[in-house]
């Protein structure tokens, strides 16, 4: 009889792998048509897409609904609260148990009653240990805080990332006029030059062709719009310039209080692991309640909770050890606290002396970008109305280079004032 079973569990065994490899193949298959049909639909509408405008409020609103990893963050931080919210209910609610036995065996199931089945139902309350509680819920408020800040930071940083994918939409724009103006040029010169400027002009609109698809795949990225075909409007861009508030960039002014909040938490975290260490001498006080039975099939009454067999009891524990690691974990504690104190004051040195070097650099391209205006200006007047046609090309063709010198100085200062941007809480309080 034994050998039967064991052949019988041993059938049983195989049937479920068995199954679980068909439905595992079954499933697969349908996972892979629903990833093709989804190629093929992206292939198809790639270039069918009609162009769409998007202004910098529009796609601003579009950035913080659909990118991916604000929503991912903003979904973290969600379930952070309500698992905050729910931490009392949890620790007090009481939980339910339920133990069923047969008093037959495997062989006679077929002969059971319900005289030989054994149910029972227990209730388990739970009262939390106040200082684990305690713990808890500051815990979830320091991990709310800190992820609200870095939630923050990430919600700036891609607005700097939109940012510059409407200014690659202008430099796009640029090139493609550029582009027009050169195959112009070239329909005035002579059959062999034309040539060669024709083919310079089609490699050059190879180039701009790829740019421009790296260009929505990147917008597509960051919007979270999958196929979408985006045109930005970088004429709506908001002015980002903080020429004039260089000597207004401090703390009190309200630069880097973000980078100070963040430094904050992590220098609480750190306190915190020193106050459990502290903390870790004192006994544990425990209250618990007996589980008392809300029914049993032995039992002639139905469900019901008898108070009589409700007992709650209290007790004080606590397990030491005289070999020195309550000292030692106390002491890595306080090292660790004071090694963040020291890399905070660390990081803040480094931070200023980065600022002001930043500074340093913006006011000498400031005065680098106003030194070629003013050139830019005189040659403007010095441009020569007759004499060889050479010089005069030449002439022109140093404009354009002191034009693109200054166009080069404002990309960079644009970068700064990007930089700039991202720690300026007054600008991010809307």
């Amino acid at each position: 009889m034994n050998l039967y079973k064991s052949l019988f569990c041993c059938a049983i065994l195989l049937l479920t792998s068995s199954c679980a490899r068909k439905d595992f193949v079954k499933r697969i298959g349908v996972s892979y048509d629903e990833v093709l049909d989804s190629r093929l639909d992206v292939d198809k509408s790639y270039d069918t897409v009609p162009i769409s405008v998007l202004d910098w409020d529009e796609a601003y609103e579009r950035l913080l609904k659909h990118n991916a990893s604000y929503k991912q963050f903003s979904y973290s931080i969600t379930s952070l609260e309500e698992e905050k919210k729910k931490l009392l209910i949890t620790e007090l609610s009481p939980s339910v148990y339920s133990f069923v036995g047969l008093s037959q065996g495997i062989s006679s199931l077929a002969n059971i009653s319900s005289d030989d089945i054994n149910a029972r139902f227990v209730v388990s309350f739970r009262i939390p240990n106040p200082i684990h509680l305690y713990s808890k819920a500051y815990t979830y408020e320091l991990q709310l805080y800190q992820m609200t800040q870095n939630l923050e930071l990430t919600k700036r940083r891609l607005t700097v990332s939109l940012f510059n994918l409407f200014l690659r939409q202008a430099a796009l724009a640029k090139q493609e006029v550029e582009l027009r103006e050169d195959e112009q040029k070239a329909k005035l010169l002579n059959p062999e030059s034309q040539i060669k400027a024709l083919i310079s002009a089609k490699k050059k609109a190879l180039d701009i062709e790829d740019a421009k698809k790296s260009h929505r795949i990147a917008i597509n990225t960051l919007l979270g719009s999958v196929g979408g075909n985006w045109y930005l409007d970088y004429k709506s861009l908001p002015k980002v310039s903080y020429a004039s508030k260089l000597d207004q960039m401090g703390v009190e002014d309200g630069f880097g209080l973000l980078a100070l909040r963040i430094s904050a938490v992590n220098l609480e975290a750190s306190l915190l692991g020193l106050k459990r260490a502290k903390m870790d001498i004192l006994p544990d006080f425990n209250i618990g309640i007996n589980n008392p039975t809300l029914y049993s099939s032995d039992s002639s009454s139905s469900f019901a909770l008898d108070p009589k067999e409700i007992d709650m009891y209290s007790s004080m524990s606590k397990s030491y050890r005289f070999d020195g690691s309550f000292s030692k974990n106390l002491k890595s504690a306080e090292d660790r606290v004071a090694l963040t104190r020291q890399q905070l004051k660390l990081n803040m040195e480094s931070e200023n002396v980065r600022v002001e070097k930043v500074i340093a650099t913006y006011r000498l391209l400031l005065e680098q970008k106003m030194n070629l205006e003013t050139e830019l200006a005189l040659r403007k007047k010095q441009i020569p109305l007759s004499g060889a046609v050479d010089g005069v090309i030449a002439h022109w063709k140093l404009l354009d280079q002191i034009g693109e010198s200054i166009e080069g100085v404002k990309r960079q200062l644009q970068q700064i004032d990007l930089e700039f941007w991202v720690w300026d809480d007054p600008a991010w309080s809307d």
